[in-house]
């Protein structure tokens, strides 16, 4: 009963953590940041994908599932723009981008968080600004490029606006974008003969920012960027998706460090438990002797009670009545008249002589008749019948 108590609690424990993923990620149908090319809430895309070919009239627009290196382009003839609340990528995902920035691509990555070999490699760190600061007004953002630049900034509200680089690699960071009065939020790294462009505000792109005052404005120049002349735009949809979507969960867990450990860990940890703790598992059998036969002890005592009492008469015609019970059982002698009919059925079914019959017969006759039955008598009856007994068994 203990033992099931522990995993009752363990089981309530991973239930309350499942319960506390599934309400704790989940948000409200339009307070979710999908950034979705087809989503017309206020955090999905759909405005921006479908103005693409109004900013980049010469393009091919190219919905892309696979990773940046499974592109089939030309050097310098594609650029790629990413869209993702937050991105984590491997070491092979990571160098996949940039060779394909290096070989004379562009490619535009807009996220709230960085981390892994990407950001390793860019010497880049994001952060958000404090609550306090932001928490009674809204967030301006500007250009640094004065002819981009809006004389008042744009605006967004509460607080939807609030990360930035805290590191940069100034040796080879342009900054392009900058929060009113704060650090930056829009860079440019070069990257072989391509550019990487990251914006540390992804919802600037989104349907409620472009829709929001002249916000509209603020998405077309960060795009401006982009060379005019791109023959092909890939849109991706396969790091906004991330590894699950695209169907390598396995290569996401093992290019980060302590998911890998865990799920060696875990491997390591089911084979033991098929080894050593696969067999039937129960208690041990105490060993019992065997039941005694206690009949004998029970005839003993029986018998020593009668003998004591000096009741010849009473155990003389027990002895008799168990008798007649068994010849009616085995032989299938009865009748009322059993002084009449038992010695002539005895001597016929056992094969005994008629004498002997008779005499058995004849002492249980006196048992019945007589007041008191002697010793001798008892004795006598006893032999005769345990005689028969024999015979017919």
């Amino acid at each position: 009963m203990k033992k099931n108590r522990v995993y009752i609690i363990w089981g309530g424990l991973l239930a309350l953590y499942g319960l506390w993923l599934v309400l704790g990620q989940t948000a409200g149908p339009q307070e979710r940041i999908t950034l979705d090319k087809a989503d017309k809430h206020a955090y999905g895309a759909y405005i921006l994908f479908h103005q693409l070919e109004d900013l980049f009239p010469h393009a091919r627009i190219i919905s892309s599932r696979v990773p940046l290196g499974e592109t089939l382009t030309e050097p310098g003839s594609g650029a790629c723009l990413i869209f993702v609340p937050r991105l984590h990528l491997g070491p092979a995902q990571a160098r996949q981008l940039l060779d394909f920035a290096r070989s004379g691509q562009t490619v535009f990555l807009a996220t709230g968080s960085l981390d892994g070999p990407l950001a390793d490699s860019l010497r880049l760190s994001l952060s958000r600004l404090s609550a306090p600061r932001w928490l009674n007004d809204s967030v301006r953002i500007n250009f640094t490029d004065t002819a981009l630049a809006s004389r008042t900034g744009y605006r967004f509200g509460k607080s939807t606006l609030a990360h930035y680089f805290s590191r940069i690699d100034t040796a080879h960071t342009q900054v392009l974008g900058r929060v009113v009065d704060g650090p930056p939020n829009f860079i440019r790294i070069r990257q072989g003969r391509g550019w990487l462009y990251v914006h540390a505000d992804p919802l600037c792109f989104s349907n409620y920012f472009m829709l929001f005052a002249d916000n509209q404005g603020y998405t077309a120049k960060a795009l401006s960027y982009l060379p005019e002349e791109t023959p092909i735009l890939y849109w991706d949809d396969y790091y906004r998706h991330g590894a699950a979507a695209s169907g390598g969960v396995m290569q996401f867990v093992l290019d980060h460090l302590y998911l890998r450990w865990a799920w060696w860990i875990a491997l390591a940890a089911a084979l033991l438990y098929l080894v050593f703790g696969s067999r039937r598992r129960q208690r041990p059998i105490p060993r019992r002797a065997p039941p005694e036969n206690t009949s004998v002890d029970f005839v003993r005592v029986v018998s020593d009670l009668y003998l004591n009492q000096g009741n010849h008469k009473h155990l003389a015609e027990k002895k008799i009545r168990h008798f007649l019970e068994f010849t009616r059982s085995a032989l299938h002698i009865s009748g009322p008249r059993w002084e009449d009919t038992l010695a002539r059925e005895l001597a016929a079914k056992c094969q005994v002589p008629q004498h002997q019959a008779d005499e058995l017969v004849q002492m249980m006759v006196r048992v019945k008749t007589e007041e008191k039955v002697s010793n001798a008598l008892l004795s006598q009856l006893n032999s005769a019948i345990d005689a028969f007994y024999r015979k017919i068994r």
